[in-house]
């Protein structure tokens, strides 16, 4: 099973803190592709709530 997250509008090391928390060995999960982080330093996050 493939998981992809979709960080919001924050600092990158939040993202990284979630998964940690979420996750002992999550950046082996993302080395195999077994974890997707969309790209937010190339593409623009989504954002749910226009202000």
């Amino acid at each position: 099973m493939t998981i992809i997250i979709c960080p919001g509008m924050h600092n990158p090391k939040l993202t990284e803190e979630f998964l940690a928390g979420l996750f002992t060995n999550w950046q082996s999960l993302s080395d195999s592709g077994d974890l997707l982080i969309f790209p937010t330093e190339y593409y623009a996050p989504v954002r749910l709530v226009d202000h």
